[in-house]
């Protein structure tokens, strides 16, 4: 059975979320994760994606995205398409590694925007890998707050557009319940 194509904004924030194929580990470790940073700062330009927000973990990821001109589904094809041959050679595999349709969430108004950001950066911390966001080096929350320079693959410049800093922080904080 043929699926009905996604249909895309352009401009519109979108929150992806591909998962493990079968549970499947997605990043073996940092290694895996330096690659998948290192493709998605190489192709989001490629198709005109802002990548606002991200969180790498084991066996998924999250990406709040501005979508471009053409959509994600070209965009996303490429990027999980290429990370999987390359982490089939490196660990041995074949195979898909992500399932084959990734979750995808458009986000349409401001709220909505502030609680999933947080969802994401916030992710290590409810899956019990870290106490804090500040301490998971895989996610945007440390560029969010100012802490770090951004990854390449991050667009703080539009992430700014939408949040202020502080304001993020405490906003994060609560949704920890701190």
């Amino acid at each position: 059975m043929v699926r009905k194509p996604r249909e895309w904004v352009e401009g519109a924030i979108y929150h992806l979320s591909p998962t493990g194929n079968a549970g499947r580990l997605v990043f073996v470790d940092d290694i895996d994760r330096e690659k998948f940073t290192a493709l998605s700062s190489e192709l989001a330009p490629r198709y005109g994606v802002l990548i606002i927000g991200y969180c790498l973990m084991g066996n998924h990821l999250h990406l709040l995205v501005i979508s471009g001109p053409d959509g994600l589904s070209r965009f996303m094809q490429v990027l999980l398409g290429r990370y999987s041959r390359w982490a089939n050679r490196r660990h041995g595999g074949d195979g898909g590694i992500f399932e084959t349709r990734f979750h995808t969430t458009p986000v349409d108004h401001d709220a909505h925007l502030w609680t999933v950001a947080a969802y994401i950066d916030l992710n290590p911390v409810k899956d019990g890998f870290v106490e804090r966001p500040e301490e998971w080096p895989w996610s945007s929350y440390r560029a969010h707050v100012r802490l770090d320079e951004p990854a390449e693959l991050l667009s703080l410049e539009a992430f700014f557009e939408y949040f202020e800093p502080n304001a993020y922080r405490r906003f994060v904080d609560v949704e920890l319940g701190v």
